[in-house]
């Protein structure tokens, strides 16, 4: 993962994992990530934007991503630690889990599953009520 500078150009060189799906934190002082920490697992992770303070913030055992902020500094995230849901497994050729979406606070504490469904739910986004207003 890495840094562009776009004024000068400089690229900083924040981690050499295989990591994606980056989201800054809305002060700027924390970047949201997803890891791939081992042959069959990812997990949420945050780092600072000097890429000091790595924290891995899930540890399900499930594959945990697609991690986003809210406007409080929550994260929104999705896990499939709970694995298959009812029959989804019986018809849909699926190669992971179905993902249910999650909330827990920027420091990994205070897990909360907020959905509950046979079919995955992923990529969770977070819109505040002025933009759904629109």
């Amino acid at each position: 993962m890495r840094i562009l500078d776009l004024e000068t150009g400089e690229t900083t060189v924040l981690t050499t994992e295989s990591d994606n799906l980056p989201d800054w934190s809305w002060d700027g002082k924390l970047i949201l990530f997803t890891r791939k920490t081992s042959p069959t697992n990812f997990d949420v992770c945050t780092i600072k934007p000097d890429g000091s303070a790595l924290k891995i913030l899930t540890s399900s055992g499930a594959n945990d991503g697609h991690a986003v902020w809210t406007y409080d500094g929550r994260v929104l995230y999705s896990s499939g630690m709970y694995g298959f849901r009812e029959e989804a497994a019986l018809y849909d050729d699926t190669f992971q889990p179905y993902g249910q979406i999650f909330s827990m606070k920027a420091d990994g504490s205070d897990k909360k599953m907020l959905t509950d469904s046979q079919w995955e739910d992923s990529m969770p986004l977070f819109l505040t009520q002025d933009v759904l207003s629109r």
